[in-house]
């Protein structure tokens, strides 16, 4: 957080947090994330979907992890990865 301990900077973090941001107006959220990624851990994304949740509810708010693939990579670009993505967007956007 701009070169501050995270512990010690619990403003930005917070500020930076997209948690922090959350309200019943936040269009729908399909998350993808791999479970092996070494970048950023699934269990933010997981975090993020169990917040987004009470708020948005089960309709808007779906998570999908993929167990074999980390920060990106083919495991995303697969067909039916592609078609879950665009089934959920047409439910909303047509």
């Amino acid at each position: 957080m701009l070169g501050e301990q995270i512990t010690k900077a619990a403003d930005l973090v917070r500020t930076a947090n997209p948690i922090t941001y959350i309200s019943d107006d936040d269009p729908p959220f399909y998350i993808f994330h791999g479970t092996k990624d070494c970048t950023v851990s699934f269990k933010q994304s997981q975090l993020f979907y169990d917040k987004l949740i009470p708020v948005l509810g089960t309709n808007k708010v779906k998570i999908k992890l993929l167990s074999e693939t980390g920060h990106g990579g083919g495991l995303f670009e697969t067909q039916a990865i592609n078609m879950e993505a665009i089934n959920f967007l047409n439910l909303y956007l047509k």
